[in-house]
């Protein structure tokens, strides 16, 4: 449901007090003085120069304390003829607080992501037991478990629990689905202020693309407030998230249970997974992956290229040994054609251009693409025999020798895209395949035992 609402409330950086509407995922100040007018004209100035990050806190006509991240651009009319005008602003992030004393800090201890792909990854229907003597809820020390997580310089608790609320009735069978909510937490040690928001909405986005096999993620998103009251008691407020994720497409096919790499599958190498899937340096390159379950059907000319650059940085990630004879003897041959070329009487852009090509490609002794691709398939090429031949999915099993050729189509289809017009080849075949030995480099990177990698992978995500 759209957002529409409106109040009266304050920018952080500027002492005056504005109205404001909302109208999904843009709002629109007006001064309530003259004064106001002034200080708004300002601030968007130097929003637009310095593109900073600001905050409004106000409080809807409901009575809801509203925290809205003003970072997106501003268009503004001020100062028109008998009335002050108004600026309006996108904003990517808005915080809702069903109570109306607003938090000052602007902190949290907790956030918790729920929804349709948290229910995938962590299925809720293990909290219960159906059997001939009923419905049964179980312990929950049998399905939460918490890891401790270290990414980026910074730490924190990571923790997979299911959220249920009892509920009697008298008449009425209880709707367990409604009552019976996965979750996903990250709980700090000390407090998060909401602009580090986005970038724990990222962290999970990241690792839910990777579990489910698709860029686009669908979840939700609370903070979690610690309040001490009165006797010291802890008790917790949770504050609701709304995201700006621009326009979802609606999947006509949604994603089973059996599709995705469940949180259970990985266990204690969540840490190490996590670590990698979100390193500033070292995270894969996933924008190969579909945006919904249905687009898995067909196959983007630009996948074909973010698939080709994301084998190059697990190439390069993998650390392949140096071949000390091979670089001796190619700088060795650089020097004796550089020698031969002199010789010919040509003209001086040609010996350029042939001189600087032989550097390029022999000095160091640089594997070409096919090569870097076919490293990655011999290394892991009996785990996607038996990916291919035990998944869930139908998956075309290749012989070696035919493989190899559709290595080749698929880098030629590859190079057209950079030097002239893109043209579609059979080597759209191995998509899938070539999409695999990414995910195999990446968990080996992780530290996942191979064995255990097999079975996540033959889920039949791809």
């Amino acid at each position: 449901m759209e957002n529409r609402f409106s109040g009266i409330g304050k920018i952080t950086s500027i002492p005056e007090e504005f109205y404001f509407s909302v109208l999904g995922f843009e709002v629109s100040f007006t001064p309530r003085n003259s004064d106001g007018v002034l200080a708004l004209t300002d601030w968007v100035n130097n929003l637009n120069k310095t593109e900073t990050v600001d905050w409004f806190v106000g409080t809807s006509n409901e009575g809801e304390s509203i925290y809205i991240e003003l970072c997106g651009e501003v268009s503004y009319s001020l100062c028109m003829p008998g009335e002050f005008g108004s600026a309006t602003v996108s904003y990517r992030l808005m915080i809702r607080d069903e109570k109306f004393d607003a938090h000052e800090d602007l902190k949290f201890d907790e956030i918790n992501f729920y929804g349709e792909d948290i229910d995938l990854i962590n299925p809720p229907g293990r909290a219960i037991n159906n059997d001939e003597g009923g419905i049964t809820f179980i312990n929950p020390k049998e399905y939460k478990k918490e890891w401790c997580i270290k990414v980026n310089t910074e730490e924190f608790i990571l923790i997979k629990d299911i959220a249920i609320q009892k509920t009697i009735t008298y008449y009425d069978v209880p709707d367990l689905k409604k009552n019976i909510t996965s979750q996903i937490k990250f709980k700090f040690n000390e407090r998060k202020s909401f602009s580090d928001i986005y970038k724990y909405y990222e962290y999970m986005t990241v690792f839910l693309s990777f579990l489910t096999g698709r860029s686009v993620s669908s979840f939700e998103v609370e903070l979690i407030s610690n309040i001490e009251e009165i006797e010291d008691e802890l008790s917790q407020r949770n504050l609701a998230v709304c995201i700006n994720k621009g326009s979802l497409k609606i999947e006509a096919k949604k994603l089973q249970y059996h599709n995705v790499i469940q949180i259970d599958d990985i266990d204690n190498n969540i840490p190490n997974l996590f670590a990698v899937l979100n390193d500033n340096k070292n995270s894969p390159y996933l924008f190969f992956l579909p945006e919904t379950n249905d687009d898995k059907k067909f196959i983007k000319y630009s996948q074909i290229i973010d698939l080709s650059a994301s084998m190059e940085w697990e190439y390069l990630k993998q650390k392949p040994e140096r071949n000390d004879e091979l670089i001796l003897q190619s700088k060795e041959l650089v020097d004796a054609l550089v020698k031969f070329i002199g010789r010919f009487t040509i003209h001086p852009k040609v010996k350029e251009k042939a001189l600087k090509v032989i550097r390029q490609m022999l000095t160091s002794y640089q594997p070409s693409f096919k090569e870097k691709i076919e490293y990655l398939y011999y290394k892991y090429k009996d785990d996607l025999e038996y990916v291919t031949q035990y998944g869930y999915r139908e998956l075309e099993f290749f012989e070696e020798n035919v493989f190899l050729k559709q290595i080749k189509s698929f880098v030629s289809m590859r190079n057209s895209a950079a030097h002239k017009k893109f043209e579609w080849k059979n080597g759209t075949d191995i998509f899938p395949h070539l999409m695999i030995l990414v995910y195999f480099s990446i968990f080996e990177r992780s530290g996942m035992d191979k064995i255990r990698v097999r079975e996540c992978i033959k889920r039949g995500f791809f």
